[in-house]
């Protein structure tokens, strides 16, 4: 409930510092949401976001409650945050207790992971009065007990945002209402150009997070050299053991004619999308992949493991290909089929840009976060 004024005090709390797709989703929300309201991040990541029109407090909070029930996170990580939920969520009940005349100035408190929802919920405990958001991520358990313990927390916030129409879906099979608010990259500056002047014919993003397929990555890229000459870039921070490996790959390509370039950590993807002709997504478990679409705007496909819950960037035949996890063969032949068949990667390429320019609008984001304050 709004307390004096037309214009909401939300507090948030970042997860994470500005990194990957979903840092950029989350600067994009906080950029939306100080357009309408007076926003205060709170947390450790929350100078990771030095936006004009937002505030930093108390970026040392106590350790928090959190809960890592999504796919991607182990049940072993899940289980020791669980155990040592009880004393951080006390110790965070008393730290927000004394701030509570502080606290009962803000309008709504929004928390930007699934894994916050204690923490919304102990805010909540301390002053009823705020209203709780919550951004979902795409792949937040909905089944099992880790399911079963998110369906439970979710019902604590009044406003729950995903990213993912296939997921709102199926979290109202549960009764559980979601509000949609996708990525938006319209407002990214990349223009498309022709693939027959890009130097490397397929790029990797993900570095070696367990998600994305890093392995399996380089088993195709040796597999196809076997047959050709391939040159492939891969993107995204490696530890010391997967950049040994990536390097061992590398030199055993170069024998052999190709070439495996290493960049590490790169802030823009686009300039790499633009100089490949695809790209490769080739994920051990379903989650939104945001070069896909950054892949579109710059005119290009890409290949991705068929998996599940992946309806929000990828459509087999329309604006990718798509093959069975795992399996280096198909891959192989999938990548090949993409390289030397021109009119069909083009054709798929042309619609991943139409399907990108069409569903990922900054004016459907904003209406979004509009909807958002409203709630508040």
């Amino acid at each position: 409930m709004r307390l004096n004024s037309s214009i909401p005090n939300i507090l948030v709390l970042p997860h994470v510092a500005v990194s990957g797709g979903a840092g950029i989703y989350i600067r994009s929300a906080i950029k939306a949401l100080s357009r309408y309201a007076n926003v205060t991040l709170i947390g450790e990541a929350g100078p990771a976001y030095p936006e004009e029109d937002a505030a930093i407090r108390h970026s040392s909070l106590p350790a928090r409650p959190v809960l890592p029930a999504y796919e991607g996170a182990s049940a072993a990580s899940f289980l020791v945050n669980a155990f040592l939920a009880a004393p951080r969520a006390w110790r965070l009940f008393c730290w927000l207790s004394r701030r509570k005349s502080e606290l009962a100035t803000y309008d709504a408190i929004v928390v930007t992971s699934s894994i916050d929802l204690l923490t919304l919920m102990i805010a909540k405990r301390v002053i009823p009065s705020l209203t709780g958001i919550c951004f979902v991520q795409e792949n937040a358990f909905l089944t099992g007990l880790r399911g079963r313990i998110n369906r439970k927390l979710l019902r604590e916030p009044q406003v729950n945002v995903s990213i993912s129409h296939s997921w709102s879906a199926n979290a109202g099979k549960y009764n559980i209402q979601s509000l949609v608010v996708a990525n938006t990259f319209d407002n990214i500056e990349i223009e498309p150009t022709p693939d027959t002047q890009s130097h490397y014919d397929f790029v990797y993003v993900g570095g070696g997070a367990r998600n994305k397929g890093f392995s399996h990555f380089l088993a195709v890229i040796e597999h196809i050299s076997k047959d050709r000459s391939i040159k492939a870039s891969l993107l995204g921070h490696l530890s010391g053991p997967q950049k040994a490996r990536a390097d061992a790959a590398g030199h055993k390509l170069e024998l052999i004619g190709s070439q495996l370039d290493c960049p590490g950590f790169v802030s823009d993807v686009s300039h790499y999308l633009r100089d490949a002709r695809v790209l490769l997504l080739p994920i051990t478990e379903p989650h939104f992949c945001r070069p896909a679409i950054e892949a579109g705007l710059c005119e290009r496909t890409f290949i991705v493991s068929k998996l599940s819950q992946l309806e929000d960037f990828a459509t087999a035949n329309y604006n990718c290909v798509m093959v069975d996890r795992g399996d280096v063969i198909m891959w192989s032949e999938a990548c090949l089929r993409l390289l030397t068949d021109d009119a069909l990667r083009h054709k798929l390429a042309r619609s991943n840009l139409k399907f990108a320019k069409r569903d990922f609008s900054s004016s459907a984001f904003d209406e979004g976060m509009r909807k958002i304050i409203a709630a508040c």
